[in-house]
């Protein structure tokens, strides 16, 4: 008979599984739930369903389950979805950075994401302009 540890961590290795799966529904169900576990062992599945590719069209659901995390070691791939994401995933992500704590490194880190973007969609400019103005700019 498992434990209630093993019965945890299995279900929370199933919701990690299904990150990978093709059924938007089914992704975006277990991130919520992964959310709501809280247990930080999400953020990096949750992130690498953000890259995949084929998610480009359904990221919003996943960066909100990034919200519940500490997200600060990913600062940078974080102003990327802010300058690159569509409406709904740029203003997740800055919101994620927005509820972080920033140190002069970290600022630093956003200063040097900013001074690299091109040209911007005009909702990923309105973000580019929250970002200066959040660092002080």
């Amino acid at each position: 008979m498992k434990t209630l540890y093993q019965q945890i961590m299995s279900n929370i290795n199933t919701l990690l599984s299904n990150l990978s799966s093709n059924d938007s529904g089914l992704r975006d169900k277990s991130a919520i739930e992964l959310m709501d576990i809280g247990n930080p062992i999400a953020v990096k599945p949750l992130i690498e369903a953000i890259k995949e590719p084929n998610n480009i069209n359904h990221r919003g659901t996943l960066v909100y389950a990034l919200s519940n995390f500490d997200c600060s070691e990913h600062l940078s791939f974080l102003v990327n979805l802010v300058l690159t994401g569509n409406f709904e995933v740029s203003t997740g992500a800055f919101q994620i950075i927005n509820d972080i704590k920033l140190n002069k490194k970290q600022i630093a880190t956003i200063e040097s994401s900013l001074d690299k973007s091109n040209e911007l969609k005009e909702h990923n400019k309105e973000g580019f302009h929250e970002l200066l103005k959040l660092i002080g700019q």
